[in-house]
C-alpha cells in the first residue's frame, strides 16, 4: 500500500466515524474478514443471510488498513455504530496501486454516508489531509 492510500483510507475512516459510521468487515473479493464478538479474527464466506445478522465488533483503523493491504482490491464495509453486523449497505471499494485514486467507488444509499465521502474527495483535491 502507497503512503499517500494509507492517508487516505484513514482519513476517510475518519470522516464516515465521525458521521456515525465505523468499519465493520472488509470483502476481499472471496470471503468476508471480520473480528467477532469474543475479539477473535474471522472470515465469512457470502452467504446472504447469516452474514447481514451476524454480529461483529468495529475495527480500528489499523485492523482495517491491515484487512485492505491483505490484497489489491475489496470494499471495506461500514454500519452505523449502534447497528454492528459484517454485512452492510454501506460500503467502499478500494483499488490499492491507484495513489490518491484508492477510493474507486461505493454504495449507501445514505445521505450523511455521502456526505463524509464528499468531504473526504474534497480534502484529497484540495491536499488537505
Amino acid at each position: 500500500m502507497q503512503n499517500i492510500e494509507r492517508v487516505i483510507i484513514r482519513r476517510m475512516i475518519a470522516d464516515l466515524s465521525a458521521a456515525g459510521f465505523v468499519p465493520v468487515a472488509f470483502w476481499d473479493e472471496e470471503e468476508y474478514q471480520i473480528i467477532a464478538p469474543d475479539g477473535t479474527h474471522a472470515t465469512l464466506r457470502p452467504l446472504p443471510k447469516p452474514l447481514r445478522t451476524t454480529l461483529v465488533t468495529q475495527l480500528s483503523a489499523d485492523e482495517a488498513l491491515t484487512m485492505v493491504d491483505s490484497v489489491d482490491c475489496g470494499t471495506l464495509h461500514f454500519a452505523p455504530a449502534d447497528q454492528l453486523q459484517a454485512w452492510g449497505r454501506y460500503g467502499v471499494f478500494l483499488v490499492l496501486g491507484n495513489g490518491e485514486d484508492v477510493i474507486s467507488d461505493y454504495h449507501c444509499g445514505n445521505e450523511a454516508f455521502d456526505n463524509a465521502l464528499q468531504r473526504t474527495s474534497k480534502a484529497i483535491e484540495e491536499q488537505q489531509l
